[in-house]
């Protein structure tokens, strides 16, 4: 620490700057050495906060008091995660544990600092007289205007028992704003590029129309979304009795309309999502630059599974000319298996093949691919054996890393098996069309390791691997 504190003060703050970027645990320990380092050190502290069950940051209500006390420092934030500490089967967080006088401070600078119709102004500033965690953490954003890196977790909120979301509340208000000022610089969310959505609890989730606003935000290239859904039978009491997710009094709190191919995102993560709607159409269609897409859908026996014919709609109905990745999670483990003899059936992988063609073809500019082993499949009605086959065309020039998986094939696999030919002849296919001077040109990798085993007993293993090998491509088997 001697040696480090004799290094020039500008090298010292990129250390500390690219220090913040992991965690601000090593940054603390570094404040603590010496006070020469302290000095240098601690001011960049703030441009770090996280308040989550695994973070060891100071509270909320010690963030926003230091703020509150030090507005100069606000616009120096510039990672926020925005958690709640909730006990087993608690619904709402802990108010905070502050004084009333303090509270009424804090709810008195709301009303000056929060830009929010008169309504949901007046219930905020209640709520943090009340020392609402949530309600405090809109002063968070309202303040930290120079955030460029966000993740909020929704705290559980129930409609039907006046209950509402304080921070998706002001998310919405603020980005109406951004849409409609002019000059945007200093506004609250105008800076964020990284952005994250959860909600608590895995199981419970949120209705997709209270993420639709952050699609609108004017700098954002990347979003991460978990525990959302578009059923909303249960919602329809907002709107007489005929749903629509921009109308009624849920929607006008929290939804927006997403114009075609207008969200400048890049990266679109959708973590343990249930879709049995029109709601992924509606996300994707609003994306007009996406680069990378990731889906995986939960998978609660108790409910409707998402679609994949469904899924397979939505990526035909969004802008496809800029996707260069997709990561699609949804084939379920063990959906293929048979009841009786937990090997594979091969009548439910037959089933399993989508009745919509050439779903990745017109994605000219897809460059990796991962999504179940049936999506590439199809069965060829002029062939007497019935046997499947790769639709011509189904996969673009561009692609250069394909990753199809089928689990209960490569986990139950039984070698010598003839009925796993018409599946390995697929891929077969696509290694002789692939290679310099062929249509497939540019793939390079092949990785199976998640649909064959690597058995050199079993017809076409082999094969497969002289021909990847003759044409220079990596071929992974499992």
């Amino acid at each position: 620490m001697a040696s480090l504190a004799k290094l020039p003060v500008e090298t010292i703050e990129r250390i500390c700057q690219f220090l913040i970027l992991l965690s601000t645990k090593s940054l603390r320990s570094l404040c603590l050495a010496n006070k020469h380092l302290n000095q240098i050190c601690s001011p960049w502290l703030i441009h770090r906060w996280d308040n989550s069950q695994e973070c060891a940051e100071p509270t909320t209500e010690r963030f926003v008091l230091h703020l509150f006390r030090h507005p100069e420092l606000r616009k120096k934030v510039k990672r926020i995660s925005i958690g709640y500490a909730l006990e087993l089967g608690q619904s709402n967080p802990s108010v905070v544990d502050l004084d009333s006088e303090t509270l009424l401070a804090l709810s008195q600078a709301a009303t000056s600092d929060v830009k929010m119709e008169s309504e949901y102004l007046n219930q905020l500033c209640s709520d943090i007289e009340r020392g609402s965690v949530d309600a405090l953490n809109v002063l968070l954003l309202a303040w930290c205007t120079g955030v460029t890196h966000l993740s909020i977790t929704v705290p559980p909120f129930s409609i039907f028992d006046d209950e509402h979301c304080h921070v998706l509340t002001f998310a919405k208000q603020a980005i109406v704003r951004l849409l409609h000022e002019t000059h945007i610089k200093d506004l609250p969310f105008a800076e964020v590029r990284h952005l994250e959505v959860h909600h608590c609890y895995k199981h419970n989730h949120l209705f997709f129309g209270a993420v639709t606003s952050f699609f609108r935000l004017p700098k954002i290239q990347s979003f991460v979304i978990s525990g959302i859904y578009d059923w909303a039978t249960h919602l329809e009491v907002w709107s007489n009795g005929t749903f629509d997710p921009f109308h009624g009094q849920y929607a006008r709190r929290y939804a927006m309309a997403i114009p075609y191919a207008s969200s400048k995102i890049e990266e679109l993560v959708l973590r343990d999502v249930d879709f049995i709607g029109d709601g992924l159409s509606t996300l994707l269609r609003g994306v007009g630059n996406l680069k990378k897409l990731t889906l995986r859908p939960t998978f609660d026996p108790t409910r409707e599974a998402t679609d994949r014919e469904e899924i397979a709609e939505a990526l035909s109905s969004m802008c496809q000319d800029s996707v260069e990745e997709i990561d699609l999670r949804t084939d379920r483990r063990g959906y293929l298996l048979n009841p009786e003899s937990l090997k594979l059936d091969y009548d439910f992988l037959a089933d399993d093949i989508l009745m919509r063609q050439d779903i990745y073809k017109d994605f000219i500019n897809l460059r990796r691919l991962s999504c179940p082993m049936a999506d590439l499949l199809t069965v060829d009605s002029d062939n007497e054996e019935n046997k499947t086959s790769i639709v011509p065309g189904k996969l673009p020039a561009s692609i250069e890393y394909l990753k199809p998986r089928c689990y209960d094939m490569v986990n139950t696999w039984i070698s010598k098996n003839p009925t796993l030919q018409p599946y390995i002849e697929v891929f077969v296919r696509i290694l002789e069309d692939a290679g310099p001077g062929q249509r497939l040109c540019n793939l390079k990798v092949l990785d199976l390791s998640y649909a064959f085993a690597n058995d050199p007993d079993t017809d076409g293993i082999v094969t497969m691997k002289v021909l990847a090998d003759d044409r220079g491509i990596t071929l992974l088997l499992k």
